[in-house]
């Protein structure tokens, strides 16, 4: 029924070049209960169609819409059959039949039946999930998606992810509170991503894909590819926009593409679910991997605009500028098309960049930072693995090299010394007639056997001091081949543990790499591409090239760090974090 549904629901999508709307689910009297059911279904759309495994037979998932305060009670069932395949090891691609469940930006709970990724919810399974939302908690736009590690690239770019919304509060001004809203989430589909990790990981729902379109990258927005966003001539639109992305990063521009002389304006509001201040004067849109960004956008007559990306290093974000960017792959190409018919008079003239974005103070955990002592530091690198030799790997390895030149030594000293010819000066006469049956070589046969017997020692040696060094070195060097943190491939043991209710500042490298840290939001107090992450805003995912601080307020317990390019996580680029009181 439900793979019905979902052929139905995306041919709807498919034949619509208007975006489509996301399907909602919002808190009653405080709670949101509901079940999220993991099945295979139909992906149908203008580009590209394949079958795939989705919740409620949706892509993306439905939204979810809480506000401070709420409970969100979420019963996921995993209705896929069958055996996951046998786990090749920690870090490989595995087990495509398994999941967890992540709210990606959520400041909530770590532990229990909260937003924990241990939470492992295998075929025929299911888990309840509790997450409360604290009654502090900033107002703004996050995303949830599957999190097994192994499987998470897979499932993302399967679908398996929605929207979530922590509705306005006292705490956001009215104006903002009264702009019409849109929200569009940006799931980046990379073909050949899709059919290698499929591929890869064995996976035993068969993809049966087929493509309208040639393109091998591109974007499809609340399911569509390539819709149409409208909007009405000097009126503001909210433009909430989830970068659902497994590995791209995304700077966006808005290009008109048509020959009036009409402009638009757009406005940055919010970072990873974040307010700003004051409203930004932008010209272009940097997204990392899996982060989040709010505009206000308004054209002052009718129209078409393109939504666009651009390589990372062409432009600038923030207020403008050049540069870079670092964090690896730039999405560039069409994404979306803004189309802007007649209206009246602007209604709402007041200057948009001398407006406040918080009608109220900010939570304890998103405290301003830029000036604040850190009472714990830490340094994390996204890169290769390193090797690192013990004492005792490189005692073993030493002792093992001498005692085989020791033994190699001693066996070719004794059998020079045994088999060299005598000298003539101590020549013993035969002991019988010369030619006689009865005579032998002197020492000939015995230094032959000693020769025998000498390499084969030498060999024997060999190999136990072969099988010593390998022991040594299978427990010193796990995983050589992979992703790491800080040279480590992620084993399940803590990397970092901090103390509840501190100061964290974190230096981060690996520009290549988007960082990404759950429970807390962080502050960005440098950058190496600070025209595009801009300092002082708040993230959830940035390149790792720069500095941040954090406070970890209110919550214990067990989380991750990770490279949000989620083949690089599947593969260890991954560590675990613990959070004590």
């Amino acid at each position: 029924m439900i793979a019905i549904a979902s052929v139905l629901y995306h041919a709807l999508l498919a034949s619509s070049a208007t975006l489509p709307s996301l399907t909602e689910l919002s808190s009653v009297n405080g709670t949101i209960t509901a079940t999220l059911e993991i099945s295979v279904g139909r992906v149908v759309t203008d580009a590209v169609s394949y079958d795939s495994k989705l919740f409620n037979g949706m892509f993306p998932g439905p939204a979810l819409r809480l506000s401070p305060g709420d409970s969100l009670e979420l019963l996921i069932v995993n209705q896929l059959t069958g055996m996951d395949n046998p786990d090749p090891g920690m870090n490989e691609f595995r087990q495509p039949l398994t999941l967890s469940f992540h709210t990606h930006g959520l400041h909530v709970s770590p532990s229990g039946l909260s937003d924990n990724i241990y939470l492992e919810i295998h075929p025929g399974a299911s888990q309840q999930h509790i997450i409360d939302i604290p009654v502090d908690h900033a107002p703004g736009l996050h995303w949830y998606h599957a999190h097994h590690h192994g499987s998470t690239m897979l499932h993302v770019l399967n679908g398996l992810l929605g929207a979530i919304v922590i509705e306005d509060d006292s705490t956001v001004p009215t104006w903002l509170q009264d702009m019409q809203e849109q929200i569009v989430v940006m799931h980046y589909m990379n073909i050949g991503d899709l059919e290698d990790v499929h591929s890869e990981i064995s996976s035993p729902v068969a993809l049966n894909m087929v493509r309208p379109v040639a393109a091998n990258e591109f974007y499809l927005c609340n399911g569509a590819y390539l819709p149409t966003i409208d909007l009405t001539a000097n009126e503001w639109l909210r433009l909430r926009l989830v970068h659902a992305s497994h590995d791209a990063n995304l700077l966006l521009e808005l290009v008109n593409a048509g020959s009036s002389g009409s402009a638009c304006e757009m406005w940055l509001l919010a970072t990873d679910g974040v307010a700003l201040e004051k409203p930004r004067s932008i010209s272009f849109l940097a997204f990392a991997a899996g982060s989040r960004r709010d505009i206000a956008l308004r054209c002052d007559g009718s129209g078409s605009f393109e939504l666009t990306g651009v390589e990372g290093a062409a432009g600038g974000g923030g207020g403008g500028g050049g540069g870079g960017g670092g964090g690896g792959v730039w999405f560039a190409g069409l994404i979306a098309e803004i189309r802007v018919t007649d209206g009246g008079a602007a209604a709402d003239t007041a200057p948009m960049g001398d407006r406040d974005l918080w009608a109220a103070a900010k939570p304890n955990y998103l405290s301003d930072l830029r000036g604040a002592t850190p009472d714990q530091t830490f340094a994390v690198e996204f890169g290769d693995p390193e090797i690192s030799f013990s004492v005792e790997f490189i005692a073993a390895s030493v002792v093992a090299g001498l005692c085989s030149c020791a033994c190699c030594g001693l066996v070719a000293c004794a059998c020079k010394a045994r088999c060299r010819p005598a000298s003539p000066a101590r020549e013993v006469p035969p002991a019988v007639a010369p030619g006689s049956a009865d005579e032998a070589p002197a020492g000939r046969p015995f230094c032959k056997s000693f020769r025998v017997v000498g390499v084969v020692i030498v060999g024997v040696f060999f190999l136990v001091s072969a099988a010593i060094w390998t022991v040594f070195a299978m427990h010193e060097l796990p995983g050589l081949e992979g992703e790491a943190v800080n040279g480590e491939v992620y084993t399940g043991e803590v990397m970092v543990e901090m103390k509840v209710n501190q100061v964290q500042e974190w230096t981060l490298r690996g520009a290549a790499h988007p960082f990404h840290i759950h429970t807390n939001h962080f502050q960005l107090i440098s950058h190496g591409s600070d025209d595009l992450w801009t300092v002082g805003d708040w993230f959830d995912t940035v390149p790792a090239d720069g500095v941040i601080r954090f406070y970890t307020d209110t919550f214990t317990g067990t989380l991750v760090l990770h490279c949000h390019r989620l083949e690089h996580e599947d593969q260890g680029m991954m560590a675990k974090v613990v959070i004590v009181p």
